[in-house]
């Protein structure tokens, strides 16, 4: 069994008695895990109970929503709907920059994925997950030396030095 996975015979499995934040929570779970079916039937299940509910759908839930629904071979025009209005209600949120990144490189938009890239690394220069698709993409940081070539000695040297020094890099 998964860490944090309920299985389907125990009763802690019974998905009928579950709340609209612990469907989300399920599916969230569910994303991490990369088990994209169980995630969006649970993200679904969470997004129809807070409409049931009349309570507000956490801009969480479309942006995860919006990626499941891409991961999942879904209408890549909704997940870019989803993704966007979570944006449109929470543009803090890096994660949600990620999402909707990955969402446009499913959909062959490598333009808009990078720009939805570089925009949430202006709020975490740091993101593994972003920085991971952007080299994935064919992205590179700037030369070391941006006054003179890519190809320049130096600036192969000492990107080959940074490259070592940078833990973050490396995954």
């Amino acid at each position: 069994m998964l860490k944090g996975r309920p299985q389907k015979d125990s009763p802690k499995g019974d998905t009928n008695k579950m709340t609209c934040d612990e469907y989300l929570e399920l599916g969230l779970i569910y994303v991490r895990e990369g088990a994209w079916s169980d995630a969006i039937a649970s993200l679904t299940k969470a997004r129809n109970c807070y409409k049931e509910k009349e309570r507000a759908v956490p801009a969480e839930l479309d942006s995860y929503l919006g990626l499941t629904i891409s991961m999942n071979g879904g209408d890549l025009k909704e997940a870019i709907r989803r993704c966007r209005a979570a944006l449109d209600h929470d543009s803090y949120q890096p994660d949600f920059y990620f999402n909707l990144g990955k969402v446009y490189a499913r959909a062959k938009d490598k333009e808009k994925a990078v720009q939805t890239f570089n925009l949430g690394l202006q709020l975490d220069e740091q993101h593994k997950g972003m920085k991971r698709e952007m080299k994935k993409l064919g992205i590179r940081d700037d030369p070391a030396l941006t006054f003179l070539p890519r190809g320049h000695f130096l600036n192969k040297y000492l990107g080959r030095i940074r490259h070592r020094l940078n833990p973050s890099d490396k995954e």
